[in-house]
């Protein structure tokens, strides 16, 4: 049986910048919030009053915190999982995410495979049965095992069709 294994994870650099960005935007929006003692006005079109600015920066904090909450999973995430993308001659299996369990789809459900490019990398969009997966370029530890990935990928959906 033709099996393919490739290390499909969070980069730790990836993982520490957003940390480290959303904890210090938090720090800084909840402490604006806490010590705010005037409105705000937003591109020239938007005013708020002292009690709306502070809602607003409370918003903000408040998401930039989600942004480390997300972060401390996904670094418990890749701690806890292999974090393998696995292909096998009939399917392929994406490791567990903190949000996500593990996903395995059969070549024959596939019903269509889009690649999309983005400024910081490419991704593929599977649709199968069940619904849609991504598959992110910057998850591999080389732009030469996604390349792999693709071709396989295509490999797959055209014996399934």
């Amino acid at each position: 049986m033709d099996v393919q294994t490739f290390a499909y994870r969070p980069k730790w650099g990836v993982l520490w910048f957003l940390l480290l960005l959303s904890g210090a935007g938090a720090i800084f929006m909840a402490y604006t919030a806490a010590t705010n003692d005037r409105g705000a006005i937003i591109d020239h079109a938007i005013e708020l009053d002292k009690g709306s600015a502070t809602v607003l920066y409370g918003v903000i904090a408040a998401f930039c915190a989600a942004g480390v909450v997300m972060a401390i999973m996904s670094m418990i995430g890749r701690v806890r999982s292999p974090g393998e993308l696995i292909l096998k001659a009939d399917e392929l299996t994406l490791p567990p995410h903190p949000w996500r369990s593990p996903a395995t789809v059969k070549y024959a459900d596939i019903q269509g495979v889009t690649m999309q490019a983005m400024r910081n990398g490419r991704f593929v969009v599977i649709k199968h049965r069940g619904g849609k997966l991504s598959i992110r370029e910057w998850f591999f530890e080389d732009k030469a095992s996604f390349e792999k990935v693709c071709v396989r990928l295509g490999m797959g959906a055209r014996k399934a069709g």
